[in-house]
C-alpha cells in the first residue's frame, strides 16, 4: 500500500518510536526519550502526556508498544552503548506511569498478542459441555 501524509507531528526525529492504537482509536506513542503521548490521526500532531520513568534509564526509549485488551505494554529498549537490554513494561495510557514487568530478550523490537480464533473458543466450549455431561452421567 501507499502511505498518505497526514501532517506534521511537530517532532524533528524519533528514538524508539513505538506506536499502538487503542480499542477506542487513540494513537499512543513514545517518539523520543522522555516522551509519551498521543497523535492526532487527522492532523498528525503529537500531544505529550508525560515524561515516563524508564527501567533501562533516561537514555532508553519505547521501541515497541501494543495493547492487550485495555492494557498498554511497552518494550523499553536501552540506549546505553547499544547493549540491547530491554524491559517489558505496562504503561498507564492516561498518566504515562510505567510498571516494570522485568527484563526481556536482548534487542527486542516488537510486541504482539494473539487473539483466540472463534473456532478455538467454540471447541473449548464444546469440550466443557461434554465434560459436564460425562460428569453428570457418572453421578447418576
Amino acid at each position: 500500500g501507499q502511505a498518505t501524509a497526514v501532517g506534521s507531528s511537530g517532532l524533528t526525529f524519533t528514538v524508539g518510536g513505538g506506536l499502538a492504537i487503542s480499542g477506542t482509536g487513540v494513537y499512543y506513542g513514545g517518539p523520543q526519550n522522555g516522551l509519551f503521548g498521543t497523535y492526532n490521526p487527522t492532523t498528525g500532531a503529537y500531544n505529550n502526556i508525560s515524561t515516563p520513568t524508564y527501567p533501562e534509564g533516561s537514555t532508553s526509549s519505547f521501541a515497541a508498544l501494543a495493547f492487550n485488551g485495555s492494557s498498554l505494554y511497552g518494550d523499553n529498549l536501552s540506549g546505553n552503548g547499544g547493549s540491547g537490554a530491554t524491559h517489558l513494561v505496562i504503561i498507564d495510557p492516561a498518566t504515562g506511569d510505567v510498571t516494570d514487568l522485568g527484563a526481556s530478550v536482548t534487542h527486542l523490537d516488537a510486541i504482539a498478542f494473539s487473539v483466540p480464533e472463534p473456532t478455538t473458543l467454540a471447541l473449548f466450549g464444546l469440550g466443557a459441555l461434554a465434560s459436564l455431561r460425562a460428569l453428570r452421567q457418572k453421578q447418576s
